[in-house]
C-alpha cells in the first residue's frame, strides 16, 4: 500500500479527525436560507454538507448550495456546491431498498470559499435546495470545518 491508500485507510477508520473541527453549522430542516457568522480564521476551510433524509436515483441525497460570503457588510464572493461531487462521504445508518435510499451522511463538497480577509466579520448567507429524487428531508445542513 503507498502512502495515499495509507491515508484514506486512516481516514476510513478516524472520521472525526480527517474531518476537522466544524467552525459553524448552517441548520436547515428544509429547502430554505440561513446566515451564520464565520470567525476569521488564516486556516483552510472545508465546506461539508449534512443530510439526513429519504431519497431515490443517486447514491447521496442531492443538495445545492448557494452560499453568498459577505465581510463588513460587502459580497465579497459566491460559491455553488452540490452533493453530486463529493470527495469523502461519511454515513451512519442507510438503507438502500429497491433504489429507495434513506440515511445521513456528511459530504465533504468539492468546493471552496473565497479567500477572506484577515479581519472583519464573515458572515455565510447559505441556501440550500433539495435535488430531483429527494422523498423527505430531515436535514440539509452545511457544515464549515476545519481542513
Amino acid at each position: 500500500m503507498h502512502k495515499p491508500a495509507l491515508v484514506l485507510a486512516a481516514c476510513a477508520l478516524g472520521l472525526v479527525a480527517c474531518r476537522g473541527d466544524i467552525v459553524v453549522t448552517a441548520e436547515l430542516h428544509g429547502p430554505g436560507t440561513v446566515e451564520v457568522r464565520l470567525p476569521v480564521t488564516s486556516q483552510k476551510l472545508a465546506l461539508w454538507a449534512d443530510t439526513d433524509g429519504k431519497w431515490h436515483g443517486s447514491k447521496h441525497m442531492v443538495v445545492r448550495y448557494e452560499i453568498d460570503v459577505l465581510q463588513e457588510g460587502k459580497t465579497v464572493g459566491h460559491v455553488s456546491c452540490s452533493t453530486n461531487d463529493v470527495s469523502v462521504s461519511v454515513c451512519g445508518t442507510t438503507s438502500n431498498i429497491g433504489g429507495a435510499h434513506s440515511g445521513d451522511c456528511e459530504m465533504k463538497m468539492n468546493c471552496q470559499l473565497p479567500g477572506l480577509a484577515e479581519s472583519g466579520e464573515v458572515v455565510l448567507r447559505v441556501t440550500a435546495q433539495p435535488g430531483d429524487g429527494v422523498d423527505a428531508i430531515d436535514k440539509i445542513s452545511l457544515n464549515v470545518r476545519k481542513g
